[in-house]
């Protein structure tokens, strides 16, 4: 059978592979299907195995909610692992539309060093030949066009690929079955804050913020059909998320005060042809340099910039 697994499935998916035992009798989906009677009894999940995506799901949320620092071990196990089933072309990677480009992005920012020829296959031709293209899945097309902004110059590819998984996402966006229920918010919600704040344009403090505001505590995906993953708390992870938020936007707080009080002892705001750039020198410093042990740096560069634009205005008109 053309679309038949490893692992005797048909797209992962107890359902359609129990279809096919009712018609075929085909031994290894039978097997499948009796692993997963064995291992999960009568309640089966909708699409198995799942592993390699719920992890990396897990490791982007940790990454976007701004709390990845307090788990280094744990994601560097996962993209580890993960870069192992990448090498090896394990299935449930190089299968899974989603799953590929999620993989792809998240090991190249992390700084494997993985080929993009993975992604060739779903060029737009390519993509309307797969499962993926016939259910138009809007969250595959999501992963590709994220994946896209993450090319080396001589990958011209994945330029086109941002250009038409970028026009594919405008125009799901735009129809009225995106705000029609419950099911699609969260992917509707994902695919504006892509288009509108994309890669390369984004602050990783404010995209933080984003996720926070945006954050789909409910636990929804949509796949080739909607599930939950397990052992997954979003709530835990959102309530993390806005407690360490808080605390770093506190201290930031006491900083910017502090350096308005060196400001006033220093009588930098004595000068009259000088302009007073506080907020604006201390946020560029904050917005790349935000984690607590960054602290002094952050008033150091925040001093700095300050004293140069002191000294750009005294030549300009002093």
């Amino acid at each position: 059978m053309k679309y038949q697994r490893k692992n005797g499935s048909l797209f992962n998916s107890p359902s359609t592979t129990a279809a096919v035992v009712a018609q075929l009798h085909d031994n290894n989906c039978l097997n499948y299907l009796s692993l997963l009677l064995d291992r999960f009894g009568n309640a089966v999940p909708t699409v198995y195995p799942r592993e390699i995506y719920t992890k990396l799901c897990m490791v982007d949320s940790l990454e976007n909610l701004g709390i990845a620092r307090h788990f280094k071990e744990e994601i560097k196990s996962v993209l580890d692992k993960t870069y192992s089933c990448w090498l090896m072309k394990d299935e449930q990677i190089f299968l899974d539309i989603a799953t590929c480009g999620m993989a792809f992005r998240i090991l190249r920012m992390h700084g494997y060093d993985i080929s993009s020829d993975a992604l060739a296959q779903f060029g737009e031709k390519g993509f309307s030949n797969t499962l993926e293209g016939y259910l138009k899945d809007t969250g595959a097309v999501l992963e590709l066009y994220k994946a896209s902004h993450l090319a080396y110059p001589d990958e011209l590819f994945l330029e086109e690929m941002k250009i038409w998984s970028g026009n594919f996402l405008k125009q799901e966006l735009s129809k009225a079955s995106m705000h029609a229920d419950r099911l699609h918010q969260c992917i509707r919600k994902e695919v504006d804050i892509a288009i509108t704040y994309p890669y390369y344009a984004n602050l990783q403090r404010l995209e933080n913020k984003r996720a926070v505001e945006h954050y789909n505590t409910d636990n929804l995906r949509i796949k080739k059909t909607s599930y939950r993953p397990l052992n997954i708390d979003n709530k835990a992870f959102l309530g993390l998320a806005v407690e360490d938020f808080n605390l770093i936007q506190s201290m930031m707080q006491r900083e910017f005060n502090q350096i308005e009080r060196w400001v006033k002892e220093n009588r930098l705001d004595k000068l009259t042809f000088a302009r007073q750039k506080q907020s604006y020198c201390y946020f560029s410093s904050a917005a790349s340099l935000f984690i607590p042990e960054l602290s002094d740096a952050r008033l150091s560069l925040t001093k700095t910039s300050m004293l140069s634009t002191v000294v750009d205005d005294f030549y300009d008109g002093g």
